[in-house]
């Protein structure tokens, strides 16, 4: 009961430190042949709030281990994402009953920003070491963390920022269904 309660409160410091050593890359947590490598314990849990819980094991080596799950962002994501619409979630761009969405199109090699009822024009995104990005005139957006209901990123919406030196702006955004 001691070791759980020590367990508990050392996960709960870990919550503003937390994060995985390989975040764009998928990797083999435990090697099943030897016990060297095993996992003592482990926990699931959101430890930065991001809606995604993270798998938090203490290894036969007594380290602690964080890993957050997400996809890799490769040439495949465009066809895996094609018309799909994700809504920006608790974004200031959301403001004043403002409708959000991102819209990814693989015809157009990229995305459409939705904003009340208007598409912008389409952004054209490239891959650099897994993250994607583009910018169109004044609007663009980088995305950098995928799971199969979020997406991660920075935005900037030129019908909404006008001016050339504004900053992008961090998103998180919800796949809607269909």
């Amino acid at each position: 009961m001691k070791n759980s309660i020590i367990f508990t409160l050392f996960l709960f410091s870990l919550s503003s430190h937390a994060s995985s050593r390989y975040p764009l890359e998928p990797f083999t947590i435990v090697n099943g042949s030897s016990a060297y490598y095993g996992v003592k314990s482990f926990e699931l849990g959101d430890l930065d709030n991001d809606g995604v819980k993270e798998i938090i094991y203490l290894s036969n080596q007594n380290e602690f281990n964080v890993v957050e799950y997400q996809k890799p962002i490769d040439s495949s994501f465009l066809a895996s994402v094609h018309n799909t619409k994700w809504e920006l979630k608790d974004h200031e761009y959301n403001k004043n009953n403002n409708n959000f969405y991102i819209v990814f199109d693989l015809y157009a090699n990229g995305v459409y920003l939705f904003l009340n009822g208007q598409f912008s024009s389409p952004i054209s995104l490239s891959l650099t070491n897994g993250v994607l990005q583009g910018s169109s005139g004044n609007s663009s957006v980088m995305i950098y963390k995928i799971t199969d209901h979020m997406i991660w990123g920075e935005i900037k919406d030129s019908r909404l920022d006008t001016s050339t030196r504004t900053m992008p702006r961090k998103f998180q955004a919800v796949r809607k269904s269909s």
